[in-house]
């Protein structure tokens, strides 16, 4: 798949996988009430009895701050 420009992204619900600057995509979904991106994206940290601790995070981007977007891949469920 190749990036696509942000203007033909879709508002429309569908979830996308976009470039918003930083370093990897973050998974998006346009939010029609607020008129922004609507972004989740890992975090990890490190704990001292050397396991990690994972959680989600969500975050608000413009319109503006869409670089590129691509669709998500098809899972293939078995």
């Amino acid at each position: 798949m190749t990036w696509r420009l942000p203007e033909t992204a879709p508002k429309d619900g569908t979830v996308i996988l976009g470039d918003f600057g930083w370093p990897w995509p973050f998974v998006a979904i346009w939010n029609s009430y607020d008129e922004k991106w609507v972004t989740v994206f890992l975090n990890a940290q490190s704990m001292v009895d050397e396991k990690i601790d994972y959680w989600f995070e969500n975050e608000q981007a413009t319109m503006d701050e869409l670089k590129y977007w691509m669709p998500l891949p098809k899972l293939c469920l078995r």
